[in-house]
């Protein structure tokens, strides 16, 4: 799945690479027309990380090349890398993350005892689908709080308040000053049988509702 969506008001892009299209950049002949001459094949995982920056930077100046980039996140999920570009002078801050959901699966532990303990789900309703979502609200959150100032991750910092299909809130209850008590929006999206998660943040930590992120699909052209 290649594929860049743009909201109504083309100020935040989502760009979607598959990490099967990098298989034919595995052979060590062409990862060096894109990576540094030290970049070994061995690590797959690695090499995919390092490609999608590469690749979305590439995808970014060819099929947007009157936008500048103001802010940007990129994450990597099971089969596919997400980056946000972001170019709405609201924005000071912004956050992305990507999980695949499998949901004969059962919870992650701590999640479910956050979900049960925490966030005040009945014991029973806590499945996959919805601590995974919630997880990467968290994962999307941090990364957009460290942009700001330097933090670590723990989910015990983010105290659900709200949630419901298309997002979360939290409230910040971790050790950063800035942060403490506030609370913040994360929006959700559902792709094929991943959920990517988005937080937007202005410049006095308001958060941004942005429900039409996939508004529309645009057409892109992969290096080759």
């Amino acid at each position: 799945m290649n594929k860049v969506y743009v909201n109504r008001h083309a100020n935040n892009y989502l760009c979607i690479v598959s990490h099967s299209f990098y298989t034919a950049y595995l052979h060590i002949g062409r990862l060096h027309r894109y990576l540094p001459v030290a970049t070994k094949r061995s690590a797959e995982k690695l090499l995919y990380r390092e490609m999608a920056r590469v690749l979305f930077v590439d995808i970014v100046k060819r099929i947007l090349p009157g936008v500048e980039v103001t802010h940007s996140s990129v994450s990597h999920g099971r089969n596919e890398s997400v980056m946000l570009v972001n170019n709405d002078r609201r924005i000071h801050s912004v956050g992305i993350d990507i999980e695949f959901i499998e949901k004969a699966k059962a919870p992650r532990p701590f999640m479910l005892d956050y979900c049960e303990k925490y966030a005040r789900f009945p014991v029973g309703q806590a499945d996959n689908r919805l601590c995974t979502t919630i997880f990467s609200c968290m994962e999307s959150l941090y990364k957009a709080l460290c942009a700001i100032s330097v933090c670590t991750f723990d989910i015990n910092d983010y105290l659900l308040v709200a949630y419901n299909r298309v997002r979360c809130v939290f409230r910040y209850v971790g050790n950063v000053a800035e942060f403490k008590g506030k609370t913040f929006i994360c929006n959700c999206y559902y792709l094929d049988q991943s959920v990517i998660t988005v937080v937007l943040l202005d410049a006095s930590l308001t958060s941004i509702i942005l429900d039409d992120l996939l508004y529309e699909e645009m057409s892109i052209a992969i290096p080759d």
